[in-house]
């Protein structure tokens, strides 16, 4: 008797940093597709590790036909930590330029995975909290909020982090 292949996961990691949510999502099994990533450093880091998956530069040149046409499969998963200046207490002068959650929100709506995962800051408050969930249960999701601690081991705690779940 011949056992089921499993089916392949696919995970696209926006605002990827050095990859920390595409690390953790791949030892559970997970395959990240494609990558966004402003950051050379980051960059460098990120092809360090997945010298074969594609990164595009900007989150506003991706979307669902770009994907297509890079011959990457549909993600189920969209990953990222959309960067916090625009909510975060130590940003300074326009936050609203700095925004990108809406190019976040658009990706999203645009190929429809299964799943969504997004972290930010406290200091995104209440407000942004409401509107990335509002954002999400408008594109057919349903969001669970998580607050967490994320400092390491042995630190005092202070290092909060809000995790969206959507599905």
């Amino acid at each position: 008797m011949e056992e089921a292949s499993e089916a392949v996961v696919y995970v696209l990691d926006v605002f990827s940093g050095i990859g920390g949510f595409s690390l953790g999502l791949e030892r559970a099994g997970l395959q990240t597709i494609a990558f966004t990533e402003s950051n050379l450093f980051c960059q460098d880091v990120l092809r360090k590790h997945w010298p074969q998956t594609p990164i595009w530069n900007d989150i506003h040149e991706l979307n669902a036909e770009s994907i297509q046409y890079a011959c990457l499969p549909k993600p189920d998963v969209v990953c990222g930590g959309f960067p916090c200046q625009a909510f975060s207490t130590a940003s300074h002068g326009n936050r609203t330029a700095r925004d990108v959650w809406p190019e976040m929100a658009r990706l999203i709506g645009e190929i429809g995975p299964a799943w969504v995962l997004g972290e930010n800051v406290p200091g995104i408050g209440v407000e942004g909290v409401d509107r990335v969930c509002a954002d999400l249960d408008g594109a057919g999701y349903t969001t669970v909020v998580l607050t967490f601690d994320v400092s390491p081991p042995g630190r005092s705690r202070g290092r909060r982090r809000i995790l969206f779940l959507a599905y």
